[in-house]
């Protein structure tokens, strides 16, 4: 959208004058969210009194010693550290020369911090897609300071309205800043231009001096969320479906812990001792107060705050014996707690991912497998949208750099990996020497092998490349040396036994497997040794 003069500018700041009920709702929607996920806010917000069953000492008391829930998201997203990780996928940009190439790569590794756009998007934008998903990721540049395209996440409270198209926007609003002398300031960006007019009563002035055309060919701005509330303009959370779930459990958590103070300390109980001075009447011989027991009559010993003393009985009354001992609590409460909470916790991740991953010891490889097929299923979404907010965020940097370039023309082609290492290593190391023992052919085994690869060095790239070229320079990968010996004999054995051996020299691994491969023949032909044949006794 474009403005087509200061009229239509000014006509839709007067439009806002007063928050819009859809971005009021946003706001709460992100305080709830925060709580919940990064515990910011979490007691004022949500350990509240607990209406007709708690009195206001103890809310007092659980809201003062409640702990967030912020470990249970942890656990929660802990998948979603695969949209990042996982390896193949590609990324190419066209319809640019070689130079426009090079500069724009270059650009987008050198993002806030030395970062790639990639990186940056993992460790801001995955989060706030969470926290804050009508919020935005936002260009921001300065063409006198030679500063380029940069990313920042703007949040829903700084944000007074938008209209979007999808994940992009027609026309973004900021909220205004007070100025002096009444004035109130507002930043608004169209398709072309971004304008800061300056507001006075009723009366609005452009400011020049903050207002100049950008080259991005749409506002550069891209909405968190990709996930529409049908019916409803503000966008929700991946993690939407499990919030009520989730604050169920964090009003368990708190009970729970209030629980462990009231009676995690064993109650002592005893008999009254009379005091032996005023013989429990509490006054001394001249009627004064008894000094020894300070008028109570009984005699103190010890710390009485955790203390129940109990009448001494008269003659025909039961008695417990001995006369004094300690009332434990019940465990019964605290062990059906942490029971209700991991079903909490397992329907929570059941509602996010399809199903409660189980570890190598609860299920056979073939049932973990069945279990992450749904994983896989929702990390491909996530990808999806991932893979979708870099392509229209290097578009619009595109747009920026390169001035002449047709601003509808696309460059990007931006495909994130799916290979998602869900599986632990033993997992698939069992998987792989279990199809070695059933004779599966090669491409099964070269398959089964690559996925132990993949899993094993899941956060060491370097070591994973190194590894996939070894695999590929080996001969005979799969078979013990025994089984070449059988099959084709002693020199084929050696070359098995003898490869590790090469492979400590090599310090280039940037070659490719062919020329490591022809450099291990040339070295094992100098190395190999034929068996000696046994002499024959003569007779």
């Amino acid at each position: 959208m474009v403005f087509k003069d200061e009229q239509q500018i000014f006509n839709y700041i007067r439009a806002n004058q007063q928050t819009d009920k859809w971005v009021t709702d946003a706001r709460a929607y992100h305080k709830r969210l925060l709580a919940l996920i990064d515990g910011d806010g979490f007691k004022d917000l949500l350990i509240n009194k607990i209406e007709h069953i708690e009195g206001t000492q103890k809310a007092i008391a659980r809201k003062k010693y409640a702990r967030s829930i912020k470990d249970f998201y942890e656990r929660l997203l802990r998948l979603t550290d695969n949209v990042y990780s996982s390896t193949g996928g590609v990324k190419r940009y066209e319809n640019l020369t070689d130079a426009q190439k090079e500069e724009l790569e270059e650009h987008l590794h050198s993002i806030k911090g030395g970062q790639t756009l990639e990186s940056w998007l993992e460790s801001i934008w995955l989060t706030v897609y969470h926290q804050d998903p009508n919020g935005i990721i936002f260009l921001e540049y300065n063409s006198e300071l030679d500063i380029k395209p940069q990313p920042s996440y703007k949040s829903i409270n700084t944000i007074r309205n938008y209209v979007s198209n999808g994940q992009t926007l027609e026309v973004l609003l900021f909220e205004p800043k007070a100025l002096n002398d009444g004035i109130k300031q507002w930043y608004i960006v169209d398709d072309e231009r971004f304008y800061t007019v300056n507001q006075s009563n009723e009366s609005f002035v452009i400011d020049e001096d903050g207002t100049f055309e950008h080259q991005f060919g749409i506002v550069p701005a891209v909405v968190n969320s990709d996930i529409e509330h049908i019916g409803y303009d503000k966008r929700l959370s991946p993690v939407d479906k499990v919030v009520e779930l989730s604050e169920e459990y964090a009003r368990d958590l708190s009970v729970k812990t209030i629980y462990k103070f009231q009676q995690g300390f064993p109650k002592h109980w005893r008999y009254a001792s009379l005091c032996p001075s005023c013989h429990g009447t509490g006054k001394d011989g001249q009627g004064s107060t008894c000094g020894d027991c300070n008028g109570t009559g009984e005699l103190f010993r010890g710390d009485v705050t955790n203390e129940d003393r109990l009448t001494v009985p008269e003659e025909g009354d039961s008695v417990i014996a001995p006369g004094s001992g300690y009332v434990n609590p019940s465990l019964e409460y605290l062990a059906d707690t942490r029971i209700e909470l991991k079903e909490l916790e397992d329907t929570a991740t059941y509602t996010m991912w399809g199903t409660v991953v189980q570890t190598q010891s609860q299920a056979t490889a073939t049932e973990i497998i069945a279990n992450l097929q749904p994983v896989s299923k929702r990390l491909n979404k996530y990808s999806d949208v991932a893979q979708r907010m870099e392509s229209l965020l290097t578009e619009m940097i595109a747009n920026n750099l390169f001035i002449t370039k047709p601003k509808d023309e696309k460059v990007a082609s931006i495909s994130y990996g799916r290979n998602f290492v869900l599986e632990t290593v033993d997992t698939v190391l069992e998987r792989y020497e279990t199809s070695k023992e059933a004779g599966d052919n090669a491409t099964i085994l070269d398959r089964l092998y690559q996925e132990y690869l993949l899993t094993k060095y899941k956060s060491d790239n370097v070591g994973l490349q190194v590894a996939i070229t070894k695999s590929k320079v080996e001969y005979y990968l799969h078979y013990t040396v025994e089984q070449i010996q059988e099959v084709f004999g002693s020199k084929e054995a050696q070359r098995k036994v003898l490869f590790d051996d090469f492979w400590k020299t090599v310090t280039n691994f940037d070659q490719n497997s062919e020329t490591l491969r022809n450099q291990y023949n040339a070295w094992f032909n100098t190395k190999y040794e034929p068996p000696v044949e046994p002499v024959e006794p003569v007779v």
